[in-house]
């Protein structure tokens, strides 16, 4: 999350991770130890309370990043995520750098800000399906919701992972309309023409192998993207957003260790950007 008035702190959705220095310890000292630095926490309607809120509200007070290591699918998760979220906005946190990619991030906070924000996202989640991780489950949303309704206008979502492999639509889109050259528009047409059959495939086999992202002609996507790039950089992004997640995607089926690796790039590349 980076803060108001332009200081360094910046906190990333989410857990803190506090570390002490803490001097060797035999076996048997170790319980004893964990003891002494164990805090109460409690979530209490939405608020962080007790010892250990203490502790982290502290810690965060001097903090540039916040750091949450997280699961999905769980609902008390995002509830925490919402109270610690609370508890930071005082300290001038309003920024969430969360795991999707940044393209469909900019989207979501784009609504966050709008009224009838829920029908509108929904709407946005049916005209581009698997396009958002995670935060198409309820709880997950409403986190986001809280965390906007603190900060107002000055929250900001930071998409830091690869574009999802239904976002294929949305970035052709997103091309398509940053393109200026009659070839190119053409040509960009034809990819969401064959991406409206891909995903109708999607639909009848069930395997996202089938999704346009992976099963597109990737020859095409390049060509396209240089088309793209030849009139501006900013109108390769969605094409070169697309083929970075292509490309981790295609690593994970034959080596997934170096589609992690590939992943974790791309991850630094995405906040540093943001940043």
């Amino acid at each position: 999350m980076l803060p108001r008035a332009k200081s360094l702190r910046v906190a990333l959705a989410t857990l803190l991770l506090l570390a002490a220095a803490v001097a060797p310890l035999h076996a048997a000292d170790v319980g004893a130890s964990l003891a002494r630095e164990r805090h109460d926490l409690v979530l209490d309607a939405g608020e962080l309370a007790g010892p250990g809120g203490t502790v982290l509200r502290e810690a965060a007070a001097d903090a540039r990043f916040v750091l949450l290591g997280e699961d999905h699918g769980i609902a008390e998760i995002p509830a925490f995520a919402a109270a610690l979220y609370r508890l930071l906005e005082p300290a001038g946190f309003d920024t969430l750098a969360i795991e999707t990619g940044p393209r469909v991030a900019s989207e979501i906070e784009r609504i966050l800000g709008m009224e009838e924000r829920r029908a509108r996202y929904e709407a946005f989640l049916s005209e581009y399906p698997f396009s958002v991780a995670f935060y198409d489950l309820e709880p997950e949303l409403e986190f986001l919701e809280r965390a906007a309704a603190l900060s107002g206008t000055q929250f900001r979502l930071i998409g830091v992972d690869q574009e999802l492999a239904g976002a294929s639509k949305l970035l052709l889109r997103q091309a398509r309309a940053l393109a200026r050259g009659p070839e190119v528009a053409a040509r960009l047409d034809a990819l969401l023409e064959a991406e409206a059959r891909a995903y109708a495939k999607a639909q009848r086999s069930g395997s996202p192998a089938d999704l346009f992202m992976t099963s597109g002609d990737r020859g095409e996507f390049e060509a396209v993207r240089d088309l793209l790039a030849s009139e501006s950089p900013a109108a390769a992004r969605p094409l070169d957003a697309l083929l970075a997640s292509r490309e981790i995607y295609e690593l994970n089926a034959r080596e997934g260790w170096r589609s992690n690796v590939l992943r974790s790039e791309l991850m630094r590349k995405n906040l540093r950007t943001a940043l």
